[in-house]
């Protein structure tokens, strides 16, 4: 059991089924308004960056070498078309799509949102919109990705 791997996919995928869950909801939601939410988002980026950044270690770097300890070099990290192969794709894809999530969805969100005003709302409620969108894509890819792992120890 990989418990670096596990404590920082927990980390990461509970604070982004949490967000998920939030910004899915946010109409029934009244008293929170939207920017309070996406700031808060963009304010907990960095421990969703920095427990993606250790699980992805853990998972791919670390495991690999302790699962292959006679390869060396590239082949320590061959992917093999079975459900580690179907894991390590959906993990990369996952990794595209927070970094897109990251840096171009919330910025138009970072830009519209100066010193606590708003610029323009109705470009502010889309990007929002977009956000939510987003995470619950990701979410659902990294539940997968998490999924997978016992799976395929």
């Amino acid at each position: 059991m990989n418990v670096l791997a596990t404590l920082a996919g927990m980390v990461h995928g509970g604070a982004l089924v949490c967000f998920a869950l939030l910004f899915m909801a946010r109409a029934r939601i009244p008293q929170v308004r939207e920017e309070d939410l996406l700031r808060v988002f963009r304010a907990a980026g960095a421990v969703l960056g920095v427990s993606l950044g250790l699980y992805l270690l853990a998972e791919i770097v670390l495991w690999p070498a302790a699962q292959n300890p006679g390869a060396t070099g590239v082949e320590r990290w061959a992917v093999h078309a079975d459900l580690a192969g179907l894991r390590a794709g959906l993990a990369f894809l996952y990794w595209v799509r927070y970094a897109w999530l990251e840096i171009w969805t919330l910025d138009p969100g970072r830009l519209l949102d100066r010193n606590g005003e708003i610029l323009d709302r109705a470009a502010y409620g889309a990007t929002v919109s977009a956000v939510g969108r987003g995470l619950v894509l990701n979410a659902l890819l990294y539940a997968a990705v998490y999924a997978l792992g016992p799976l395929t120890s």
